[in-house]
């Protein structure tokens, strides 16, 4: 029994420094971040969500060379930011539904022709950027977007803003520069909280005079992107003249 100190010893170093162990990070490679013990993660490696499905949080595609959206994204259950940008895909399809959670969507820099629907199902969309593709026409979505935040169609060969965009009482930033369209709905009015329109190189040579009443909106570049104004949310006087401003720079472009 000369031993028995030195075996309790032994085995309480062992026991001390098994306690002392940090977890160690899941096996990952080059550019995807994610620990076990976090609850989701960023990835910009397809192929290691793949490992982990259910604690996808954030997916970067961008510049991958995608022709499609790749199936295995849908079931993503978790996935709540989705950036497919700078690809070669060309329509969005109806498993789009699946992704419930999502709030952000970037398609921007693709070869997307029209809108998937269903895409206006998402419950929980709050952004949406579908930049730079070849969209003509944004059509009647078979629902509303009523969380939308932010959207962004701009670089796009559209020629107006319908009515539907304005469905979200939530949102606060338009995008559409470098488009055809030439007026704004007046359903814009039901905007109190609109922060930023953004409308360069539009064809668009007036604005609704209910804009001075928006409360919220600090932010308005149109024209040709020359004329820019960030104006105090308490002096809408000063949104009043910046309209009068803005519809002579119109018109100076008109001539």
């Amino acid at each position: 029994m000369k031993n028995k100190p030195i075996f309790i010893f032994t085995f309480l170093c062992l026991f001390i420094s098994a306690c002392n162990i940090e977890e160690e990070p899941v096996p990952i490679d080059e550019g995807a971040f994610f620990y076990k013990e976090w609850d989701a993660r960023y990835y910009n490696s397809l192929a290691l969500a793949q490992k982990y499905p259910d604690l996808v949080d954030t997916l970067f595609l961008m510049g991958k060379g995608l022709s499609e959206i790749p199936e295995v994204v849908f079931t993503f259950k978790n996935l709540s930011f989705l950036n497919l940008g700078d690809n070669y895909i060309q329509e969005i399809p109806d498993d789009i539904v699946k992704l419930k959670k999502m709030h952000r969507l970037v398609l921007g820099d693709n070869l997307i022709k029209e809108i998937n629907p269903k895409l206006f199902v998402l419950p929980n969309l709050k952004e949406l950027n579908i930049r730079n593709n070849g969209i003509k026409k944004l059509e009647t979505p078979k629902g509303r977007l009523s969380h939308l935040e932010s959207f962004d169609v701009s670089d796009n060969p559209i020629k107006e803003l319908p009515p539907w965009i304005f469905d979200s009482k939530e949102l606060r930033k338009l995008y559409f520069s470098n488009t055809d369209v030439s007026s704004i709905p007046e359903s814009i009015c039901e905007q109190d909280g609109l922060e930023t329109i953004v409308g360069c190189n539009s064809k668009v040579f007036s604005l609704p005079e209910c804009l001075y009443k928006m409360k919220h909106l600090e932010t308005v570049v149109f024209a040709r992107c020359h004329y820019q104004r960030k104006f105090s949310k308490d002096n809408h006087q000063k949104l009043s003249i910046m309209i009068d401003k803005i519809d002579s720079v119109f018109n100076e472009y008109e001539d």
